[in-house]
């Protein structure tokens, strides 16, 4: 892991009424594998974000940042991309990415709203490397607004033959998802591998509904296992 490093604000382009993608230029490139992410220190918090592209020769970082006036930190982060202009970062963290994957299983994605992010970031890697294995991906959120990708996804499930299935939840939708996913591949998911993204306690219970359906835990990925208790 770096020091903490500055990088200057690139670009703030608008994904939906909640959700910003930014665009960071570092002073320092710090290599990173696709699926991690980094950390970002204010005033007086520090935070988390998934970097949202494969690394891919572009030596920037984008995140998707959810801003939410009733959360100090967010409010805080926003502020400090407005008055100066870059951010003090630190990174790489997290191991669920590629390198971490069985290169012979198939791949599932299964996100929850900005969870998107790093799962973008594989997507974007698999491509480039032009990896044989097939792969899957579920997306819910609150909104369809917040499906702030959706256009891309469907770009790729229409070019990239082995992009298997699409499944897109908005909503009340959302809570279908599991059920959807544990329906559509059964006694499959046993030979499958599952990169779960999103809010914890998605993670969890999807977790726990993959190891009751028979799926072995060390073919079960995400980041918030690093913070469980």
């Amino acid at each position: 892991m770096s020091s903490w490093i500055s990088a200057e604000i690139q670009e703030v382009n608008t994904l939906s009424d909640t959700i910003v993608q930014v665009l960071l230029q570092p002073h320092t490139y710090i290599p990173y594998q696709a699926g991690q992410y980094l950390q970002i220190k204010t005033q007086n918090f520090k935070n988390y974000f998934s970097i949202a592209n494969a690394p891919l020769g572009s030596h920037h970082y984008e995140l998707h940042i959810r801003h939410d006036n009733n959360n100090p930190s967010s409010i805080e982060l926003l502020e400090a991309m407005k008055k100066q202009g870059q951010l003090e970062i630190q990174l790489p963290f997290g191991r669920c990415h590629l390198e971490s994957f069985s290169a012979e299983r198939n791949l599932i994605f299964i996100a929850g709203g900005t969870g998107f992010a790093p799962i973008k970031a594989m997507i974007e890697q698999l491509l480039f490397n032009q990896d044989p294995r097939s792969f899957s991906c579920f997306w819910g959120a609150k909104s369809q607004n917040d499906l702030y990708c959706e256009s891309l996804l469907t770009d790729w499930k229409k070019h990239v033959k082995n992009f298997q299935a699409l499944k897109l939840y908005a909503g009340k939708k959302s809570y279908n998802m599991s059920n959807d996913f544990l329906n559509a591949y059964g006694e499959q998911l046993k030979n499958l591998q599952i990169i779960l993204s999103g809010p914890f306690d998605m993670v969890f219970e999807y977790r726990n509904q993959l190891l009751a359906h028979g799926l072995s835990k060390e073919f079960i990925f995400s980041d918030a296992f690093e913070f469980e208790q």
